[in-house]
């Protein structure tokens, strides 16, 4: 399963370090699993696609955004991921 993640802001890299935690951590926890070893597996199983293109997405509307995915979701990238 790929994520594909967007980041359209770009000043403090810490806060997207702790972003991409919490991420990572609620997924976790949304898992339920009575087993933390398979649990860690599916976790470690996923894609993260993350999206960084400063001239691209910072500040972009929500409506290119969403262009923009659309449009990599019907491409060969996004299929071979």
């Amino acid at each position: 399963m790929t994520n594909v993640i967007y980041s359209c802001t770009y000043e403090d890299d810490n806060a997207w370090a702790k972003l991409m935690r919490k991420l990572r951590k609620e997924m976790l926890e949304q898992l339920e699993l009575d087993d933390p070893y398979l649990c860690q597996d599916m976790l470690m199983g996923l894609e993260w696609t993350v999206r960084q293109d400063r001239k691209l997405f910072e500040r972009v509307s929500k409506d290119d955004l969403r262009r923009h995915f659309l449009s990599w979701a019907e491409s060969d990238e996004a299929r071979d991921e």
